[in-house]
């Protein structure tokens, strides 16, 4: 008679529940982190535009010996201030959402980007988002510079 000794080798029923236990946790912990990283992904992009408001914004001081036409909440490539229709174009944010604001004579200034106004691919993502800067770089989170500043 024949008798052969194999060994068989399986995972047990506990050890697949401790590993299915053990990604539920790693998930449960790096899915917020994750969309955190995203809320503050989506949020660079508006700053980053306004920043380069602001830069322009700048040069136009500088052109105008810190003299700036009122401007009311006009779109940036009506500003007169050298931004081209497509140079604030990116995935949630479009120039129809960003707004140049001055107060006319001493060259301060509001630029503002409104997620709700973005027609942008991702536009939807980013519809409550609103950000402002003022000519000093100070970060504002509304869209009129008068809000809590973010960049102390």
């Amino acid at each position: 008679m024949l008798r052969h000794n194999r060994k068989q080798s399986a995972f047990t029923l506990i050890e697949l529940l401790v590993v299915v236990i053990i990604v539920a946790v790693l998930a449960a912990v790096g899915i917020p982190l994750m969309s955190g990283n995203i809320e503050r992904a989506r949020a660079s992009e508006a700053e980053s535009g306004l920043g380069t408001l602001r830069t322009a914004m700048r040069t136009k001081v500088a052109e105008t010996n810190g003299v700036l036409p009122a401007l009311a909440g006009v779109a940036p490539d009506a500003a007169g201030i050298g931004i081209n229709a497509a140079d604030l174009d990116g995935r949630f944010f479009n120039t129809v959402a960003y707004t140049v604001t001055a107060t006319g004579g001493d060259g301060t200034y509001c630029v503002a980007v409104d997620g709700a106004n973005s027609t942008a691919p991702q536009a939807a993502q980013v519809a409550t988002l609103q950000r402002s800067m003022d000519e000093q770089g100070n970060i504002y989170d509304d869209a009129a510079c008068a809000g809590t500043v973010l960049n102390p």
